[in-house]
């Protein structure tokens, strides 16, 4: 057994922990940089400045755009860093605006432009200099970012989803509050929560699993089967969006210490060639994928049938079909399309899809997918 595992310096996880920012962060920065979301504005963003206020930190809000976060975001949030003499990054928002916060924080104490940094188009520079401090605080329950190592950064110009990484750009401080996220619209619920059970299932029989991510892998299924439904059903339901958080939680720790599947090589490809979000990209692809790793990682996939469904089903070959049917009644549920019909994808399309998938988590799917085998699978679903 050989395997290495590592996650945030200090994860806080409690109901209304928002309104005490200030005193979780105390000592660790005099003047904050706050990235978020337009959504944030109101009560909840005037509680995180004024505790952070009376904790003796002053806040510069730096309001990040809806869609993902391109490299432009990046660059405009280490000039607003910069410009107001900050020491300390903390990001209030779903992935985008977490990644967004995470790639300044390793910039703005290296220099350049976020491009260089990026994996497979930039110029090889690395993060030499410790990355400034980072605080993050989900108001999704999707991506784990929260808890990642890499930062995924878009260019719609240049029609790329790249990540910059390094272990040090894990953030110094977590506060995961279900309070925060009682407002996700119901669609972005179903996408981000589609997520969080895709990074737990390509986690769990990722060819790089191990027996802690097993662990925590299964925790977090436990809590997707008790709440998933229920967040999707009744935004306003605390209980349920706080399991689904701690759902999101695990899977951001399981992705980021055994890497993932086929969804996520082949969901930035969909995302930046169809532009739809990550979540709806994995949303659609999970059952399918699943279906093709069917005979590698059965019985892990019996064992994720007995979870969602609550079951104790005696055979391994049925309890793992369960798990795709259940994966599939979801998607219905959720009203999320179960193919790619939709996009409007063509034969002609498919060859600049798969050249843009991610070779990272393709690399760690319990099968390997050769170029003609992903083009195979995706033609099957248009």
């Amino acid at each position: 057994m050989n395997f290495s595992f590592m996650t945030a310096s200090g994860i806080i996880f409690s109901r209304g922990a928002h309104k005490n920012i200030g005193e979780y962060i105390k000592g660790m920065g005099k003047r904050a940089l706050i990235l978020c979301g337009n959504s944030l504005k109101g009560k909840k963003l005037d509680a995180i400045t004024a505790s952070l206020c009376e904790n003796g930190v002053e806040s510069f809000c730096h309001f990040i755009p809806s869609h993902e976060p391109d490299t432009n975001t990046v660059d405009d949030a280490v000039k607003a860093f910069n410009s107001n003499a900050c020491d300390i990054i903390i990001s209030i928002g779903g992935g985008s605006v977490i990644d967004a916060g995470k790639a300044a924080s390793g910039i703005v104490t290296n220099g350049g432009c976020l491009q260089d940094y990026l994996e497979g188009v930039g110029i090889g520079k690395k993060i030499v200099n410790a990355p400034v401090t980072f605080v993050a605080l989900p108001t999704t329950h999707g991506t784990g970012a929260e808890v990642t190592k890499n930062a995924v950064i878009s260019s719609s110009t240049e029609l790329y989803k790249k990540s910059i990484r390094d272990d040090r750009l894990l953030p110094k401080k977590v506060i995961v509050d279900a309070e925060l996220m009682t407002s996700l619209p119901k669609k972005q619920t179903a996408h981000c929560s589609m997520d969080a059970l895709t990074q737990l299932i390509e986690a769990y029989t990722s060819a790089r699993s191990n027996p802690i991510t097993d662990a925590l892998c299964i925790s977090g299924l436990k809590m997707v089967a008790d709440s998933i439904c229920e967040a999707y059903d009744n935004g306003d339901d605390v209980d349920a969006r706080e399991k689904m958080a701690y759902a999101s939680l695990m899977s951001g720790i399981c992705l980021a210490n055994a890497g993932l599947g086929a969804v996520h090589g082949v969901a930035p490809a969909l995302g930046i060639s169809c532009n739809i979000s990550h979540g709806e990209s994995c949303a659609v692809m999970l059952d399918h994928v699943m279906r093709y790793n069917f005979d590698y990682v059965t019985k892990k996939y019996a064992n994720i049938g007995r979870i969602l469904n609550k079951c104790d089903i005696a055979d391994d070959n049925e309890a793992a079909l369960s798990a795709i049917e259940y994966v599939s009644k979801l998607k219905a549920h959720m009203q999320i399309p179960s193919d790619l019909k939709y996009l409007g994808l063509t034969a002609e399309d498919l060859p600049t899809v798969v050249k843009r998938c991610s070779s990272n988590s393709m690399n760690a799917n319990p099968v390997k997918l050769s170029a003609d085998d992903v083009t195979a699978l995706l033609k099957n679903l248009i």
